[in-house]
């Protein structure tokens, strides 16, 4: 019995993560990195980038141009996810990560039986702190930048913990 409320109330948990990417609107840096010449000033209409060329040569443009950044390899993620309209990909992955993230953090933490209580600490506790506080971790420029690369750090660390 435990364990199948602990299934339900992780199924419930994943199904709420998904639909909160899910109804997400796209904005600001995913429509941007969608478009040609995202980090200048648009006036008329502006082609959409199709293609992963057009991916590459956006990002290195938007690299070398005057407040450009060197954050190319995620940014470019965001913009395959929004040049090829992949919101729903997008969404699974970044559930994905979210849910990962959770379950790392209990790892890295010591918590080697989880239980409905102990999961339900851990998600709210980071549900308040990094979504709730934050609320643009739905946004993919803001999960490819912060929510996926915290997620490989904690995994790189718990498994440096374990050596």
């Amino acid at each position: 019995m435990k364990r199948a409320a602990l299934w339900i109330v992780l199924l419930i948990s994943v199904a709420g993560i998904f639909a909160l990417n899910y109804f997400s609107i796209p904005l600001h840096d995913e429509l941007g990195y969608a478009f040609w010449e995202q980090a200048m000033p648009k006036t008329g209409p502006v082609a959409r980038v199709s293609s992963f060329a057009d991916i590459v040569k956006e990002q290195y443009l938007c690299y070398f141009a005057p407040g450009g950044n060197g954050r190319v390899f995620v940014h470019g993620i965001v913009a395959a996810f929004s040049a090829c309209k992949a919101y729903l990909a997008f969404d699974i992955c970044n559930t994905g990560a979210w849910c990962l993230l959770v379950w790392l953090i209990m790892r890295f933490a010591g918590i080697s039986k989880v239980t409905v209580v102990k999961y339900l600490c851990a998600f709210l506790a980071l549900f308040y702190l990094a979504w709730f506080a934050e609320p643009c971790c739905q946004n993919s420029a803001y999960a490819v930048n912060y929510l996926w690369p915290t997620t490989m750090g904690v995994a790189v660390l718990t498994t440096w913990k374990r050596w």
